[in-house]
């Protein structure tokens, strides 16, 4: 038994890790806001237009739309069909997470240790399902870590290499944050070769990535700053030291939410950095080369290293943090001290927590349409805040409901004056419904509509978890 203790406890950490994810998929019966906009934009493309920018503040790889719009096509608007795609992502990420920590780290307490943290992350395990590309960005990740580093341009033939120039070149499509781990893949073997072939084999995947960039990223990025102006500014690392472990320590809290206490883990992480350097090896030296460019990539406002849109990075930062538990027994004492005071929170209430899916589904669309369309009069509007109308327009396409009547609340600034003004001059004598999915966290409408809406008579009135559906006349 105890020659056999590390197959039982990564094993019982597998299946649960599993289990969860699976609750998950099976609970997530529902499209959020974000899904919405995004099944929205590649509802009237075809497969080609797919690779241009999808617009409505929208970004996505092709590669990963392509199969969500040929399961579009044959099944419709079907949640748990589409979420099929991240879901099975994260599946394969959990078992190459496994096989990544295996490689990466001598000691099996190690391995034990980054697994618990990647298996048991609860962003990780929430965007599993949500029909997003941060599932798949996870797992393209993993693979680079894993499979790029014992790639040797000087021992590959001819065909290995045209072999891998594609590969490396289709990335992209699949990952964009791949393209960190791609140039770390050329960087480490320009250090190793010590001469400038990689550079010339890496001109076809610079070529094709440059041009993606120019008539795909950059439209879609000025789409999003258009539509949400500063929304990722936090994710921008500035040219001092102070912001550049404020950006970091913000990101690391994400990744291990609930431990909201970054001292020890931010010790943990540069220790885990001065060991990679120290030790020299394939792998820390990618792991290093891949984290100098991300961080370059924020410096140069050009991705932030901010919550989802970053998640891609928690296999390298968790490796990075868990690396001093791979050292000998004096020096992993105090690394264990470090660990413990990091991750204190991921205690009982934490994992009753991620084992009860409905705390993060806190919305319902589809059941607020389904009422909507069988009480609905051709005289009565319907409104909608802005945090709601891409649910609207997607769960009213998916029931084939539609009506001209159907507006969007037009409010100049989001603040309990002007709500209020839009409310109190709505047309009297009009019956209208309020179809209130979600709210804006920055820009929040629900504390003025619902104290407006309390004089008010009211014909009718559903809510279900945070979602509220009214009938009004004024």
């Amino acid at each position: 038994m105890q020659k056999h203790w590390f197959g039982w406890v990564i094993g019982v950490m597998f299946v649960l890790g599993i289990i969860l994810r699976l609750n998950f998929f099976i609970h997530s019966n529902v499209f959020e806001d974000d899904e919405c906009r995004l099944l929205l934009t590649i509802l009237d493309k075809n497969l080609w237009s797919l690779f241009g920018p999808l617009g409505d503040a929208q970004s996505a790889p092709p590669l990963f739309l392509i199969p969500a719009k040929i399961l579009l096509n044959l099944f419709g608007f079907k949640e748990q069909i589409l979420k099929l795609i991240p879901f099975l992502a994260s599946l394969g990420a959990v078992f190459m997470f496994f096989k990544l920590a295996l490689k990466t780290f001598k000691h099996k307490i190690a391995v034990l240790a980054s697994c618990f943290l990647f298996f048991f992350g609860r962003n990780i395990i929430e965007f599993s399902v949500v029909f997003k590309q941060y599932s798949t960005d996870i797992l393209t990740a993993i693979l680079c870590m894993y499979f790029l580093p014992e790639i040797n341009f000087e021992k590959l033939t001819i065909k290995q290499i045209i072999i891998l120039t594609v590969s490396l070149i289709i990335l992209p499509f699949v990952s964009l944050p791949s393209t960190f781990f791609v140039g770390a893949f050329f960087i480490l073997n320009l250090i190793k070769n010590k001469n400038f072939k990689p550079f010339l084999y890496a001109l076809p995947f610079l070529t094709v990535f440059v041009l993606y960039y120019f008539f795909n990223l950059l439209p879609s990025k000025s789409s999003l700053d258009m539509y949400f102006p500063n929304y990722w500014d936090k994710g921008f690392i500035g040219l001092s030291a102070k912001n550049l472990i404020g950006v970091l320590c913000f990101h690391l809290k994400y990744l291990f939410y609930p431990n909201s206490y970054t001292l020890f883990t931010f010790a943990l992480f540069l220790w885990g950095i001065y060991l990679f350097i120290k030790e020299k090896s394939s792998y820390g030296q990618f792991i290093l080369i891949s984290l100098a460019l991300m961080i370059l990539a924020s410096v140069l406002g050009q991705y932030p290293l901010m919550g989802r849109v970053a998640l891609y990075s928690a296999p390298l930062f968790m490796l990075i943090v868990i690396k001093p538990l791979d050292l000998e027994r004096k020096s992993l004492i105090a690394a264990f001290c470090c660990f413990a005071l990091s991750f204190f929170s991921y205690n009982f209430s934490y994992f009753k927590q991620i084992s009860n899916p409905e705390n993060s589904i806190t919305y319902s669309p589809g059941k607020l349409m389904s009422i909507l369309k069988e009480k609905y009069k051709s005289d009565e509007a319907i409104i909608c805040n802005n945090a709601s109308a891409s649910s609207f327009l997607l769960y009213s396409s998916a029931q084939n409901f539609t009506t001209p009547n159907t507006y969007l609340m037009d409010i100049d600034k989001i603040d309990e004056e002007h709500t209020l003004k839009y409310l109190n001059n709505l047309s009297r004598n009009q019956k209208f419904w309020f179809y209130m999915v979600k709210d804006y966290r920055k820009t929040p409408v629900y504390p003025y509509f619902l104290s407006w809406v309390e004089g008010q008579k009211i014909l009718y009135k559903y809510q279900d978890k945070n979602s509220y559906l009214f009938l009004i006349q004024r």
